[in-house]
């Protein structure tokens, strides 16, 4: 589970995990360029909307972690411009405490918070070509316990918890990330 900041996140985590499956909205699927790239990956698009297609996504991901691979999971369903994360999913909380898999939170940060494309007054061109004029972008990624729970407000609660707890400590790591919501 990892808060989401921005379309390149699994992008980050691509390059520190390398047995892992992302689970990501399907309209991301038509987005020109990521959306191919992603497809590249193997990814697994879910049509949120869908119950058939939440349900397929569900069994993609058992036999993901039946081949030992990790699933990585935005359980915010999109990007915010907070310094914490925004109100988690419970749906893939739900599935883990049914069947026993333990949750890994995971929090990542970047130095500046225009890396985070939330802003209603930029297109996704515009952002991405910000970003990617950079000569260098800062992120961290930090990795929590596994934990486990059959209550799955408990388990979602924790994981919320620990990433937004780590979230505000690399924020001061960084100096200070200047967030809209809180300038």
């Amino acid at each position: 589970m990892c808060n989401h900041r921005t379309y390149y996140d699994p992008a980050a985590v691509l390059l520190d995990l390398v047995r892992v499956m992302i689970v990501a909205k399907a309209e991301i699927s038509h987005w020109p360029l990521l959306g191919y790239a992603m497809d590249l990956t193997g990814i697994i698009f879910v049509q949120r909307e869908s119950q058939d297609s939440r349900k397929a996504t569900r069994g993609a991901m058992a036999e993901a972690v039946e081949q030992g691979l990790s699933i990585l999971i935005y359980p915010e369903g999109t990007t915010g411009d907070r310094p914490i994360s925004l109100d988690f999913r419970p749906g893939t909380f739900a599935t883990a405490a049914k069947i026993g898999v333990p949750i890994v939170p995971l929090a990542i940060e970047y130095a500046e918070a225009g890396d985070a494309w939330v802003r209603p007054d930029q297109s996704f061109v515009n952002h991405f070509l910000h970003c990617y004029r950079k000569k260098k972008t800062q992120v961290k990624l930090r990795y929590g316990p596994p934990m486990m729970d059959e209550d799955v407000n408990r388990l979602r609660n924790a994981s919320k918890n620990w990433i937004d707890q780590n979230l505000l400590e690399m924020q001061a790591e960084f100096g200070g990330v200047p967030w809209p919501s809180t300038v």
